[in-house]
């Protein structure tokens, strides 16, 4: 039998599930979309495929399609991310992060792979929080449900910005609060709402958002992702939250 030439790319791990007794099947994000491979004997001490165990684990990985399905055969990792489980509210944030791949996206489909990566890389020295709504504002931008924040999502105008609308799907000026008899939001609350749909930079990642206003939003933002799919409510979430207080 003629074997199928060995492929290769870079791919964030999203979750694995034991298949058989020492193999499992793990969940994969390229540029090109979610895919799962076969990782052989996995769970063998001596195995050099672990690190696709690990949820977070960016890596460059070798495989072959055989027999129906993708077979992993070698890696180097690219990122580790097993050491941000040592921190509580960042092993909270990756339970999250986790639930909320697997929960969003499907086998073909696109992922934020680069943006979600710049992400965990911070995570190891920067705000958990800060970047639990970096995280929820890529998703949602991606899933083409970004909240109109840099203008007036009624009339665009750009100043005098006072009020934040769920139903009109963004920031709202004085005069189109008005007409909508919409109350004030604060304006830290609109700065951090503004903040999660910012670039994912080197100078973005950096930045800490007050807690209690962050938190609103990361509930907020959450909730949004809830009801745009009509989900039940994270399992995750309360965690994260809690451990963010």
């Amino acid at each position: 039998m003629i074997k199928s030439p060995v492929k290769r790319g870079s791919f964030l791990v999203l979750g694995s599930n034991r298949y058989e007794d020492t193999s499992a099947l793990v969940t994969l994000a390229s540029q090109e979309g979610i895919f799962s491979v076969l990782a052989k004997r996995v769970y063998q001490p001596k195995s050099n495929l672990k690190p696709l165990l690990i949820f977070g684990n960016y890596v460059d990985l070798e495989y072959r399609y055989q027999e129906k399905i993708s077979i992993a055969s070698s890696l180097s990792v690219l990122y580790d991310a097993s050491f941000l489980s040592s921190d509580y509210s960042k092993a909270m944030f990756l339970l999250f992060l986790q639930e909320l791949s697997n929960t969003l996206f499907r086998y073909g489909d696109s992922y934020p792979l680069d943006e979600i990566v710049k992400i965990l890389k911070a995570l190891e020295t920067e705000d958990t929080l800060s970047l639990c709504l970096l995280s929820l504002g890529v998703f949602l931008r991606h899933l083409g449900l970004e909240y109109t924040v840099d203008s007036c999502a009624l009339c665009h105008r750009k100043d005098h910005i006072v009020s934040f609308s769920e139903e009109e799907g963004g920031f709202l000026c004085e005069d189109c609060a008005k007409k909508r008899d919409a109350m004030k939001t604060s304006e830290m609350e609109l700065h951090v709402l503004r903040y999660a749909f910012m670039e994912v930079n080197e100078k973005n990642v950096k930045r800490i958002v007050p807690r209690s206003e962050g938190r609103k939003i990361l509930t907020l933002l959450t909730q949004k992702l809830e009801r745009s799919f009509d989900l039940t409510p994270f399992k995750t979430f309360s965690l994260l939250y809690q451990s963010l207080l």
